[in-house]
C-alpha cells in the first residue's frame, strides 16, 4: 500500500503536470513561477530522500523513478516555454529540436534520457536572444533535476526496503516548502479563473485534492511497531495491522514498513482501533481537522 509520503509526492507532481497541461496559466499569472520554481525545488528534494526507496519488481526504486518524472516535467515544461518563443520567431530549426527531443525524454531508457534533456537545455540557454522567457530559475530548475536524475545509482534487484528516514522528519523542511507552494499556487489560479473559467477551478481542485465544498482531504497517518519483536527481528515495524475509524466503517491494513494511510474522510471526532491477530487491540480517540494529517505511532502488544 502506497504510504503517506508517496501519495503526496504523486500529488505535487499531479499539479506540476497540471500547469505544463495548460501553459496558458503561466501566461495570464506571471506571479506563478516562482511558487511553481519552488514546488519543482521540494518535489526533487522529497524525491532523493531514502525514504521513499521502495523497490518495483524491476529493481527500480520508486525515487529513481520519481526523479526521472520530475527531469522529464521539469525539462518538458520548459521545453514548452520555448517552443512558444521559437514558433514566435520562426526559428522552425530552433523549433524541431526542442520538439523532437522532448517527445521521447519519459520513455527512453536512462542515458538517451539524460541526454535529450541536457539537448533541450542547451538549446535553450545557447540562445538567449531568442529564449527570452527562460530566467535563471527555469535554468536552474533544469540543471537540478537533470543532475539529480543524472546521479542516481539504480538499486539493485530486491533492494531492502526503507521508510520513514528514515522518518518523516528528515522531510519534514522539503514538504513545508512544497506544501506552501501548492497553498500558493491553487490560491493564485483560483483568483484568476474563479469568475471566468469554472471549469479550469473545478479540475483543479480534484488534482489539489480538495473537494466541492472546498475541505481538504483528510488523513490518518500512522506507524504499527511490535512493542516486543521476536528475537533476531530484522525490524520492529509490523504489517498487516487493521487500522478502522468506526463511525464511518473506513479501514486501512499497515503495509511491510509498518505504515497506514487512511484518507478522504471529513473531519471531526472518531474512534479508530488497531487491531492485528495475536495482538491485543487499541483504541483511540483523535480529532482531524480540516485538511489536517494526523500522524500516529501505534505499539502493539502480544496477546499472553
Amino acid at each position: 500500500m502506497k504510504h503517506y509520503l508517496t501519495w503526496k509526492l504523486e500529488s505535487f507532481y499531479a499539479l506540476l503536470q497540471f500547469i505544463v497541461t495548460y501553459a496558458f496559466i503561466s501566461t495570464d499569472i506571471p506571479d506563478l513561477a516562482d511558487e511553481v520554481s519552488d514546488l519543482e525545488d521540494a518535489t526533487a528534494e522529497i524525491a532523493g530522500e531514502k525514504g521513499i526507496q521502495e523497490t518495483t519488481t524491476s529493481g527500480v526504486t520508486t525515487a529513481t523513478k520519481a526523479k526521472k518524472l520530475m527531469m522529464a516535467r521539469t525539462v518538458i515544461a520548459k521545453a514548452h516555454k520555448g517552443l512558444a518563443k521559437a514558433r514566435r520567431a520562426q526559428r522552425w530549426d530552433l523549433y524541431a529540436k526542442i520538439d523532437y527531443e522532448k517527445t521521447y525524454i519519459l520513455s527512453a531508457e536512462k542515458l538517451d534520457a539524460v541526454i535529450r534533456a541536457k539537448n533541450i537545455e542547451k538549446v535553450l540557454v545557447d540562445n538567449p536572444l531568442i529564449f527570452t522567457n527562460i530566467k535563471l530559475a527555469d535554468k536552474t530548475a533544469m540543471t537540478d533535476a537533470i543532475k539529480a536524475y543524472d546521479d542516481d545509482k539504480l538499486a539493485p534487484r530486491g533492494a531492502i526496503q526503507t521508510r520513514k528516514a528514515q522518518s518523516t522528519e528528515a522531510y519534514e523542511l522539503s514538504f513545508k516548502k512544497a506544501q506552501t507552494a501548492a497553498d500558493s499556487i491553487y490560491d493564485l489560479i483560483f483568483g484568476e479563473y474563479e469568475l471566468t473559467n469554472p471549469n479550469l477551478v473545478a479540475e483543479l481542485k480534484l488534482v489539489c485534492g480538495i473537494e466541492e465544498e472546498g475541505v481538504r482531504h483528510n488523513t490518518i497517518h500512522a506507524t504499527c511497531l511490535d512493542g516486543n519483536p521476536p528475537q533476531g527481528a530484522i525490524t520492529a515495524f509490523l504489517e498487516h495491522v487493521t487500522l478502522l475509524i468506526v463511525e464511518l466503517n473506513k479501514k486501512a491494513v499497515s503495509d511491510i514498513n509498518g505504515l497506514i494511510t487512511l484518507a478522504q474522510f471529513t473531519q471531526g471526532t472518531y474512534h479508530v482501533e488497531f487491531s492485528k491477530a495475536g495482538y491485543v487491540t487499541r483504541t483511540m480517540i483523535i480529532h482531524v481537522g480540516q485538511g489536517e494529517t494526523v500522524e500516529l505511532e501505534v505499539e502493539m502488544m502480544r496477546v499472553v
